[in-house]
């Protein structure tokens, strides 16, 4: 059990650790979420634990790219399924989704123009999403351990809303290529520039460091019980992050 414990410490430094260089694509996050499956399992409040911070820094590093209009990762990270496979009549097999390309380009050898390739499509496959996008996927996760509050899972799904609008916002106002978003920004008539920073995802890492602190507190004593009373909460409305609970892993 103590190796457990060790691994658990070890994953939470390289959560900090990535937190101060930035994880810069969803490729990167995948693969910390497989880290940590694979060290701590799949159950009690270690787990949650590491896959809540987890998941506050992968909303914070798509929020600050959103907020700067630079929203590939972003998408990737709250729309994008991880894996999607194309099932065609007749054949047992499917085929992998290329996730850079469109279906029309995937599979263009099948008509002169993309109507063409559309139309042989709606005929001859099917879609099936078999892993969803990172974000959505993960917060399952987390609703799944039983071991988050109804407020904090509310203030998660809270955030990815915030970030969609972010994201739908920043490609609604079609910047010129190479544009500064945050020197387009600084330039707009002060009323204007207030409302449009409404519009930013502006999350921080405080909740995710304080999850850290709550962890290494813990985890420096096993046989401790800890209440959700014990963590300081950065808003108001996260007045419960874990239900009492005693680690016994």
């Amino acid at each position: 059990m103590q190796g457990k414990y060790t691994q658990a410490l070890k994953l939470h430094d390289i959560l900090d650790q990535d937190a101060g260089l930035g994880l810069i694509n969803t490729h990167s996050f995948e693969m910390r979420l497989s880290q940590i499956t694979r060290s701590l399992g799949q159950d009690g409040y270690i787990y949650a634990n590491c896959l809540n911070r987890l998941m506050e820094l992968a909303l914070f590093q798509a929020g600050s790219q959103a907020d700067q209009a630079e929203c590939d990762t972003a998408s990737s990270l709250l729309f994008r399924p991880a894996l999607v496979l194309i099932h065609q009549k007749g054949k047992t097999a499917p085929i992998i989704k290329d996730p850079n390309l469109p279906l029309t380009s995937q599979f263009k050898e099948k008509g002169g123009n993309s109507l063409e390739v559309i139309n042989w499509l709606k005929r001859n496959t099917f879609v099936e999403v078999r892993t969803q996008p990172f974000l959505p996927r993960i917060y399952q996760l987390l609703k799944e351990t039983n071991l988050i509050s109804p407020d904090e899972l509310k203030k998660l799904h809270k955030n990815m809303d915030q970030l969609a609008c972010t994201i739908t916002f920043m490609d609604s106002l079609r910047l010129p290529q190479g544009m500064v978003f945050s020197k387009w920004l600084q330039d707009r008539p002060e009323p204007e520039k207030k409302a449009l920073t409404k519009k930013l995802c502006s999350f921080d890492l405080d909740y995710f460091f304080e999850l850290g602190e709550l962890a290494r507190n813990t985890l420096d004593d096993p046989g401790k019980a800890f209440s959700s009373l014990d963590l300081p909460l950065p808003q108001e409305d996260r007045t419960k992050v874990f239900t009492p609970y005693a680690v016994n892993d």
